[in-house]
């Protein structure tokens, strides 16, 4: 039988075809054919088996589609199944036709009827008859669908892919994949073409699959990978109707890759060229320069900066043997990867320590700094640096390479090659800079060579921590030597200043102006600086300290005030310096004793005759009590009253001397129209004292003993003298005689009240004879005569003018002023006596106060304030020293107020009394002495005169007398 008979036919020959369908009848009927039955039995059992061979070989088919694989049908499963032109010339073979059912594409329900397989066996056959022969019919979209190809759409990719199988032959089609690359490649094509805004990634390049092997594949030329960027976006400039065929896009790459004429080609010249050269601008090489290159995310707003890349000294731009990526940006790979690696660095920058910056060495090559950063310790330093830095700080490829460099020589210093690493530098890589100052740098460098390698200074953290920046002590400063009584009150003759406390190898400033300006650096090995005179008031000195990191103290300044006093005081004698207080003249040896019980007493005058008004009087002298007043005595010393009258209590003007109740001795003053005052004083037997009544205008009454206003009072009545006798020692009746026991010396009465320094000056100068208003003057040196300076004698006398060999006041006066030649306050002054007589009775007047000559030590009152005072045997001399400051510059007559050194005793022999003064101020610098000195003279003793000569009455001429006096 031929094999071609119908279901129907066979029916009527006899055969069972209740299983024949029209899907196997093809398979029966090859089978039919093949076996060639001969009876109907045989050709049942052909028919039999034909079915069951169809229905295993259309399972197994089905499945392997359902499964894209597992048993792989066979060329007999496919006779089996029914399916023709499978394996023959020009045909499909098993092969393709098994990867056809393999693919995702074609299913189960695609292949499991025999019509199915053969359509699948059919489409192939077009594809390669369309490879073999490119006149032969273009493959439909289902055709490619049916073989399991994908993205052959109807259209411009439908019109596209049957340019490429024309172009290409059947090895480029014997299987589905490499049909499904062409198909793949070619709606790539199509696709980026259509595209009016092309998706792009973060470095703007145009995102697709395509690459240079995909468009030889599909037959394109001249296509490479370094211009892939390049040739995608001509083609994305392009629509789809303008690439239809291979001519056209091959064209459109053409344009591009050209060798000499290649938008691309020129583009990679012009970058290649402005890296050799270093020759770029903020505008060339242009925007359109790297576009055409392919580099699309360089723009008008970042052209300047990627430009600058390009003068980097790591991009070269020239490499002998070109090799993408190999860090000398010969090629549009490496300098995109070099404005992507930039662009990935500057969108990462935040100025936070976050470690969001980590470059590969890949892009660190891409930067062309391959060479600077190539350690990992480098790196790792690098990357902190720009974790922490500004895009203003790596705005340029200059700023970036700087950055880098600067790493590379920290580096090298860590492993001891010793760098120089300005201050400046360190800043720029972000040492702070408020920490570090150019001490702080230097030491810095140090620490980092001697940090322990390249690992320990691998982040600005660690190279920070290296910074000293503690803060030196304080240093400390005082006066070398305070001189002077204290020796710590700031005040001295020693300019030098001693500074402790400074680190070694440190150094320090000092200001004398608090802290306006500083001296020079000084170093730790001076210790010391010298001030000018003057004081330096609490703060106006200040020092302070650096160690060698430049880090600086605290300032120390001084709590007190500092008085730098190298000029000695000057003291002077009131009067020239050598000033004899009575030259020329004995001394007194005579004074007029009276006795209170014959009431003997000094008849001076009267009120009317002395011409003693208003405008007031002084009655003054020296006294001694010769026996202690009684009590209730009221002995009197002055007696103002009418002749023959008693007076008290209404019409006398008296001082007095009086023991009271309590034992105590009392000095006193009244009168008619006087506010009457007593006071208790120290009056002892035998021991000398001034006393002195002063009444003035104002109506005050002042009484002074020893030059010291013991009382003052201000009357409110009218003093209104009367004609009265003047008495001292008693009153002018004997009535009542009130006489006191006591010896008197240069006694005086003045027609006016003195002044308190008058009174003073009185105690010891010398008698002023042509002062006008001085009327009476006692100096009882008259022998027995009581005669005053004007030789009048007292209307009666009933005292006795007596030797006083062993009783008179002798005064040495050296009342002396000062000039301070210094600003600074006074702290002692000591007085020296030589030649003093009986130790034991003198006494030295200082001030308000009388101090026994060898009295050990004490206090007197001075200017306003407690000095003590110390004796010295030895050098016969008091130390007074000033228990607070005393203001200076001081007044001309300020040394006027510590009165007189006057030695007051009994006892003196002929002799020289002699006093020395000198001042030391409180930064002990001393004057140089001043002196005063008085020649003494003993009593005048008894003379005898005896004569011897010629005989009688006459004297001739010629005749020889001889007079003898001999003095005991």
């Amino acid at each position: 039988m031929d094999g071609t008979a119908s279901s129907a036919q066979l029916a009527l020959l006899g055969v069972t075809v209740t299983n024949v369908t029209p899907d196997n009848l093809k398979a029966v009927q090859n089978a039919i054919g093949a076996a060639d039955p001969t009876s109907l039995t045989a050709l049942q059992t052909a028919v039999d088996n034909a079915i069951s061979a169809f229905n295993n070989a259309s399972a197994l088919i089905a499945n392997y589609a359902d499964t894209n694989g597992g048993t792989a049908p066979q060329a007999s499963d496919y006779t089996a199944a029914g399916v023709t032109g499978i394996g023959g010339v020009g045909q499909p073979t098993v092969a393709m036709i098994n990867e056809a059912l393999a693919t995702g594409e074609v299913i189960r329900a695609e292949a499991d009827s025999a019509a199915d397989v053969q359509a699948i066996v059919n489409a192939y056959q077009v594809i390669l008859n369309n490879a073999n022969t490119a006149s032969s019919t273009d493959a439909s979209a289902s055709d490619y669908l049916a073989i399991g190809v994908t993205g052959v759409t109807s259209g411009d990719v439908h019109t596209l892919m049957g340019q490429v199988i024309d172009g290409r032959d059947t090895s480029h089609v014997n299987t589905v994949a490499k049909i499904q690359a062409l198909a793949t490649t070619v709606a790539e094509v199509i696709r980026v073409a259509g595209l009016s805004s092309p998706v792009r990634d973060n470095y703007q390049n145009i995102v697709s699959t395509l690459s240079v092997g995909e468009l030889s594949n599909i037959g394109i030329t001249g296509a490479t990978g370094d211009s892939r960027m390049a040739w995608l976006q001509a083609i994305a400039g392009k629509s789809p109707a303008d690439i239809t065929t291979l001519s056209d896009l091959q064209n459109v790459i053409t344009a591009v890759v050209h060798p000499t004429t290649g938008t691309y080609t020129l583009a990679l010249n012009a970058l290649r060229e402005a890296a050799t050269n270093n020759n770029a601008t903020a505008s060339n090489p242009a925007v359109s320069v790297w576009e055409d290159a392919g580099i699309v995310n360089v723009n008008s707003s970042n052209l300047a900066s990627r430009n600058s890349l390009l003068n980097m000294a790591g991009v070269t731009g020239v490499s002998p043997n070109p090799v993408a990526l190999d860090g000398d940006h010969d090629t549009v790979v490496e300098f995109r990867a070099m404005v992507g690696a930039y662009d990935l660095l500057l969108s990462s920058l935040d100025n936070t320590d976050n470690n969001n910056i980590n470059l590969t060495n890949a892009q660190i090559t891409a930067l062309g700094l391959k060479n600077v950063i190539d350690l990992v310790d480098e790196k790792t330093l690098f990357n902190d640096v720009l974790d922490q830095a500004t895009a203003l700080e790596v705005n340029t490829g200059v700023k970036l390479e700087q950055l880098a460099n600067i790493v590379d020589k920290i580096m090298l210093h860590a492993s001891g090659n010793s760098q120089t690493i300005t201050e400046a530098e360190l800043e720029q890589i972000g040492i702070d800079e408020t920490i570090l100052t150019a001490g702080r740098a230097s030491a810095l460098l140090t620490s980092i060579t001697s940090a322990g390698g390249a690992n320990n200074v691998d982040t600005l953290a660690k190279i920070t921590a290296l910074i000293d920046v503690t803060v030196p002590t304080a240093p400390s400063f005082a006066l070398a030597s305070d001189t002077g009584t204290s020796t710590s009150d700031g005040i001295t003759n020693v300019g030098t200043v001693s500074v402790s406390g400074v680190e070694a190898n440190g150094s320090w400033q000092f200001s004398t102006d608090s802290g306006i300006t500083w001296s020079a650096s000084q170093t730790a090995a001076t210790t010391s600086f010298t001030l000018a005179e003057g004081t330096f008031a609490a703060g106006q000195l200040r020092v302070r300290s650096y160690d060698v990191a430049g880090n600086v103290s605290a300032v120390t300044q001084n709590a007190g005030a500092i008085v730098i006093d190298t000029a000695a005081p000057v003291a002077d004698l009131d009067g020239t310096s050598s000033s004899t207080v009575d030259a020329g003249s004995p001394i007194r040896s005579t004074a007029y004793s009276t006795n209170g019980a014959d009431n003997s007493g000094l008849y001076m005058g009267t009120t009317n005759a002395l011409g003693l008004t208003a405008q007031g009087f002084t009655l003054q002298t020296w006294f001694k009590l010769d026996s202690a007043v009684s009590l209730n005595a009221y002995d009197r010393v002055f007696s103002i009253a009418p002749g023959g009258q008693s007076g008290y209590p209404n019409n006398e003007i008296m001082v007095w001397v009086n023991t009271n109740a309590l034992g105590k001795t009392e000095l006193g003053f009244e009168g008619p129209n006087i506010t009457a005052f007593n006071d208790d004083v120290s009056l002892p037997v035998n021991t000398w004292h001034h006393l002195a009544v002063t009444v003035d205008g104002s109506k005050k009454s002042t009484l002074y003993l020893d030059g010291v206003a013991i009382d003052s009072r201000t009357s409110t009545g009218t003093f209104t003298p009367v004609n009265s006798e003047i008495w001292m020692g008693r009153i002018s009746t004997a009535q009542t005689p009130f006489g006191l026991d006591a010896t008197f010396a240069d006694a005086r009465v003045y027609k006016r009240g003195l002044t308190q320094a008058e009174v003073r000056d009185n105690m010891g100068g010398q008698l002023n004879v042509s002062d006008p208003d001085l009327i009476k003057s006692y100096q009882f040196t008259n022998g027995n005569r009581n005669s005053d300076i004007a030789g009048d004698s007292a209307a009666t006398t009933t005292g006795t003018v007596t030797s006083i060999s062993t009783a008179v006041p002798l005064s040495l006066d050296v009342k002396s002023s000062a000039t301070l030649t210094d600003d600074h306050n006074i702290a002692s002054i000591t007085v020296k006596g030589a030649g003093m007589i009986n130790g034991t009775s003198e006494r030295l007047h200082v001030g308000d106060d009388f101090i026994a000559w060898t009295s050990a030590s004490g206090s007197v009152s001075l200017f306003g304030t407690t000095w003590s005072y110390t004796y010295n045997s030895t050098e016969s001399a008091y130390t007074f020293t000033s228990g607070s400051a005393i203001t200076a510059p001081m007044a001309q007559d300020f040394l006027r107020q510590l009165g007189y050194a006057n030695a007051l005793g009994t006892g003196r022999t002929a002799g020289t009394r002699s006093f020395a003064i000198t001042l030391t101020d409180m930064a002990g610098n001393t004057s140089a002495p001043v002196t005063a000195s008085m020649s003494t003279q003993a009593a005048v003793g008894s003379v005898a005169i005896s004569a011897t000569g010629a005989s009688g009455s006459l004297l001739n001429a010629g005749d020889v007398v001889t007079v003898t006096a001999t003095y005991s």
